[in-house]
């Protein structure tokens, strides 16, 4: 697991982090969610579609923005 970075939630207003990792080799196996988390629904996409879905603004939550921009760094300086 590699750590890329943090960033603030909502700066100027709270102090919460959100710390972002990337962690590799891992495999799909099934769902056992915690009680509170029973309506969490996953699923994958490619990256393309992903992207896709950020830029009609389908996907427009800053924290899963700010969390690419750092994967699309860090891949960048690793490729």
């Amino acid at each position: 697991m590699v750590y890329l970075g943090f960033n603030w939630i909502a700066f100027g207003f709270t102090r919460q982090r959100l710390h972002v990792f990337l962690a590799t080799g891992l495999q799909m196996s099934e769902n056992k969610p915690d009680p509170e988390e029973h309506d969490i629904v996953t699923h994958c996409v490619p990256i393309a579609e992903f992207e896709q879905k950020m830029l009609e603004g389908t996907i427009r939550d800053g924290c899963t923005l700010s969390a690419w921009g750092l994967y699309l760094l860090w891949k960048a300086r690793h490729s």
